[in-house]
């Protein structure tokens, strides 16, 4: 685990200090309306979710469509990019009817790191060159899942639990900003 990481998530969670998260999760971005201007400009439909009281700015891009030999299959990327510290993740979906009439699922899809198609690398491409730009750091699918092997205490609330980068950064795991909705 980047030693960055692990310094932010022991701060939050074993020293306990909630307000540098809940803070972090009150930011906004002031360049997100740029970036989701750029990215529009090589996707069929870019959607923001609301992230008021969240850790991160999530973006999900339907990047295109595309027929190959009576097939349709869907291009999707999701953009979470951290309030809190210069960290981002971002992943690459497909998506297909199933055409076996002896399938089991209805549906064939996956995800990952890199892209699947050329659209998704070109919109790849550039989100990297402009949250490098931006001081952002990509993480891995791999290091999004990495054990922080502390346990934590949240609250006063010793426990034995172990929580993983995207737990404890990336999403409200422990509901620390419901207070504040």
């Amino acid at each position: 685990m980047r030693n960055e990481l692990k310094i932010i998530i022991k701060n939050i969670y074993c020293d306990n200090n909630t307000d540098l998260f809940i803070r972090g999760c009150n930011n906004r971005l002031g360049f997100i309306d740029d970036l989701i201007t750029k990215i529009k400009m090589s996707a069929d439909n870019v959607e923001l979710y609301d992230s008021e009281n969240e850790p991160t700015e999530e973006i999900h891009i339907a990047v295109n469509v595309a027929d190959a030999k009576g097939i349709t299959i869907r291009y999707d990327s999701i953009l979470y990019i951290n309030k809190i510290v210069k960290y981002y993740y971002l992943q690459h979906e497909f998506s297909m009817d199933n055409p076996d009439s002896d399938g089991i699922d209805p549906c064939l899809d996956g995800f990952r790191d890199e892209a699947y198609s050329k659209k998704q690398f070109i919109m790849d491409e550039m989100i990297v060159d402009y949250l490098s730009g931006k001081g952002y750091t990509r993480l891995s699918y791999n290091e999004m899942e990495e054990v922080f092997h502390e346990p934590i205490s949240i609250s006063d609330t010793e426990t034995d639990k172990y929580i993983t980068v995207n737990n404890a950064l990336f999403m409200d795991y422990f509901g620390l900003c419901e207070s504040l909705s």
